[in-house]
């Protein structure tokens, strides 16, 4: 993108620096050969055109010094604005996968940890807690449930961390925003015609289905369900 510029000063310094060696030659060879029909006002036109190409070749340099400047810093800004977007993304785009300690495992750059223990969705997560995480609430909904297919096999449901308890209605993730919310589940992902709340005015823990696409649905909180864990830190 800056090649041209700097082609350009080029080819203007050679053709400077040309027309100075020029002039010189010619103002040498007058004052050598002493030529008397060379004037005095020609010798000093001479130097005036050798001074006029010297100052328009230092200034030409100084342009083009100031311009690899500039590039050099335009670099400098560029690679700051690139590391500090790579350092805004998620350890998955960043081609580093999350640490997770044992028996939580990554999946994109997310800890995790299926168990096969059946609890109510209530201890579910207060055993996640005992293990320095929650329920899970996965960036990539999609890339838990094939983690979960991959290690269970069957129909059953399992506890993921979603409720509208103390909001009836209002569903949304457990997870916690800066601003002190919690995620809304997008429609997208509840399976058709969910929630329905089907048992009356008592499903309001969530509940991820393996054969169903989309997976979500609502359920009751007092089931016996294996559950997903998902580790902070």
């Amino acid at each position: 993108m800056t090649s041209a510029p700097h082609t350009s000063l080029a080819l203007a310094l050679a053709l400077l620096t040309l027309g100075i060696t020029a002039a010189d030659q010619r103002r040498h060879q007058s004052a050598y050969h002493s030529q008397p029909r060379v004037s005095f006002g020609e010798v000093s036109e001479g130097d005036s055109v050798t001074r006029s190409l010297k100052d328009d070749l230092s200034r030409i340099t100084s342009i083009d010094e100031n311009l690899g400047n500039l590039n050099e810093r335009l670099n400098e800004l560029i690679k700051a604005q690139v590391d500090r977007a790579k350092s805004q993304q998620p350890a998955s785009q960043r081609g580093g996968g999350a640490e997770c300690p044992t028996p939580f495992v990554s999946v994109m750059g997310e800890c995790f940890s299926l168990s096969r223990t059946r609890l109510p969705w209530h201890h579910a997560r207060h055993y996640c807690l005992g293990m320095g995480g929650d329920l899970a609430t996965p960036s990539f909904l999609y890339a838990l449930k094939t983690y979960i297919l991959e290690r269970e096999a069957g129909d059953a449901d399992v506890w993921v961390g979603g409720t509208d308890e103390g909001s009836e209605g209002h569903w949304s993730w457990i997870n916690s925003n800066e601003d002190g919310t919690n995620t809304t589940i997008p429609p997208h992902h509840w399976a058709p015609d969910q929630p329905d709340n089907g048992e009356g005015d008592g499903e309001h823990c969530l509940i991820l289905q393996k054969n169903i696409h989309p997976p979500l649905a609502d359920s009751s909180c007092e089931r016996y369900l294996s559950f997903v864990c998902q580790y902070h830190g």
